[in-house]
């Protein structure tokens, strides 16, 4: 059964949503992979937005399905909310989008994700 996911890039006034059909298990190292090397852009959602997505289908760059850019959420079993303004990431609820649980910082998601022990959302002590 495949694993899908919603990131929501806000900031800038407005809104996008990246959506990943397959394999989404892997999505907060996706995102957070996507955060180092955005880390310039941290403040643009419209270039931060762009690289998420391009770190999302780079196994398979033209392919016809799969992803989707779009202004509406997807049924998905994983979501997230990035923002540019707040320069935090937050788990969203499915069907509304809406914000659930601690905002972490870019940096502490990215750190604690790509080489700490994997839960962002852990208390911060």
């Amino acid at each position: 059964m495949s694993t899908n996911a919603n990131i929501i890039v806000k900031g800038n006034g407005g809104k996008v949503i990246l959506y990943q059909h397959w394999d989404a298990n892997e999505i907060e190292s996706t995102l957070a992979r996507a955060l180092l090397r955005g880390s310039a852009r941290w403040f643009d959602s419209g270039y931060l937005a762009r690289i998420i997505f391009c770190e999302m289908v780079k196994e398979d760059p033209m392919g016809v399905t799969g992803w989707a850019i779009t202004p509406l959420m997807f049924d998905a079993g994983r979501n997230f909310i990035v923002n540019t303004r707040t320069q935090t990431v937050q788990r969203a609820e499915a069907n509304t989008g809406k914000g659930i649980g601690p905002k972490v910082s870019f940096a502490v998601f990215t750190t604690r994700i790509l080489y700490g022990d994997g839960t962002p959302f852990a208390q911060i002590e």
